[in-house]
Parts: structure tokens; sequence; C-alpha cells
């Protein structure tokens, strides 16, 4: 019976050891190590971080188990980002799927805030193009560059139509993620920069690279 367990890749050495002063009744199956002894704590399972980008040009820190999909790298060189909202998507299910898998660009995207005729405002992600999961059962009437409901709460889309009156300001989409195997998305309200607060911009980033690097060969 040891000669059997010892050729066994997958039997732990402490089980091994266990042989030896014949605990053969206490030893419990550990999905980490195959089998554990009593007195060894089980191994803790690894937190799903996949897509994680801690250093994304939006300065949105995700979350644990938070999935990074799309990110709208340019946002903070043609803007001011003065406030950021997380919002919910209107998504059939081949673009779901399609997102979890393919991503989308978020270049050339914007939001707007639509509103008909007696109608309560509603605001939409418009310029994304989700290709189908499956094309060739994607349906008739499959759209992939048609307008995405976002979902706010009423008195977050009355505050966004009050700030989109003023002078200057938009909505830019800016992160699409997964939270809690939903879909999110992360928006912006938005000030347009000039050439001359670009130029700043860039100033500012080549200093801080530098200062970087400096600190990286100091350390």
């Amino acid at each position: 019976m040891q000669s059997l367990f010892h050729s066994n890749p997958f039997i732990s050495s402490n089980y091994q050891i266990s042989l030896k002063h014949k605990h053969f009744t206490q030893l419990t199956i550990n999905p980490c190590l195959g089998v554990r002894p009593p007195n060894i704590p089980k191994c803790k399972k690894r937190e799903n971080v996949t897509g994680q980008n801690p250093r994304n040009t939006t300065g949105f820190r995700p979350e644990k188990n938070m999935a990074i999909i799309a990110e709208n790298k340019k946002a903070g060189y043609n803007y001011d980002i003065l406030e950021k909202f997380e919002v919910g998507l209107e998504l059939n299910g081949q673009e779901v799927k399609s997102l979890r898998v393919r991503g989308v660009s978020l270049q050339g995207n914007y939001v707007m805030i639509k509103r008909k005729k007696s109608e309560k405002p509603e605001v939409f992600w418009v310029g994304a193009n989700i290709a189908p999961y499956q094309p060739l059962n994607m349906g008739e009437n499959y759209v992939p560059q048609r307008d995405r409901k976002l979902l706010l709460h009423k008195s977050e889309i009355d505050y966004l139509v009050g700030k989109i009156k003023e002078k200057g300001l938009t909505l830019v989409p800016l992160l699409v993620y997964t939270k809690k195997h939903k879909l999110k998305m992360l928006i912006g309200l938005a000030k347009g920069k000039k050439s001359f607060d670009k130029r700043e911009s860039i100033k500012k980033r080549e200093t801080q690279r530098k200062i970087n690097t400096e600190l990286k060969t100091r350390g």
C-alpha cells in the first residue's frame, strides 16, 4: 500500500509522512494538495483578477473580481473628466457574450441624452460596433452599430441633463467592465481640452515618467 501512494504524483509529501505514523483514519481530502493531514490548514482559493489594469488612463481603480473589457485611452488626453458615473447596459444575449469574449473598441464612441416629445430623457451609448457572437445565428434583427440604452437612476439623468446644458460639457464612455458577473460602463462628464491644455498634459506626463524612471534607478 505504501509503495502505491509513493508512485502517485498527486499525493502530497505530508500524506507520505503520515503513513509512517499510521494516521490513516485522520486524513482528509484537500483540493489543492490531494490529501491533507488534519493539522495542516487548507490553501486559500485564488481571487479572479483577470483583466485588471490598475494603470488605466481614466484614473479608475478596478475592484476585486473586476475585469476590464474596453478602455478609452484617449479620454484623459482629449478631455478633463469632471465627474464619473457607473451605469448599467441594456444588451441582448449575443452582445453580452460578444463583449465578454471579443471586447469592443471605445474609439469614436460617445454618450448621448435623447428625449422624444412627451417622454422622459434616456441615455444611450452611441457609435459602438459589437460584432455578433455567432454570425451564422445572429438573426435578421441584429444590428452591430445600434444605439444601446444605458441604465441610470432618474435623479442621475436629471442631473446630467442640467449639466449638459452648460457650455462645453459632454458625456464620454471611459470603461466597459464586468462587476459581480454583470456588465457595467463608466461614463465621464467631461470638458474638451484645447490645444494648449493637451500640450500641458503631455509635458506633465513626460515629467512624471522621468521622475518615476529616476526613482527606479535610485531604488
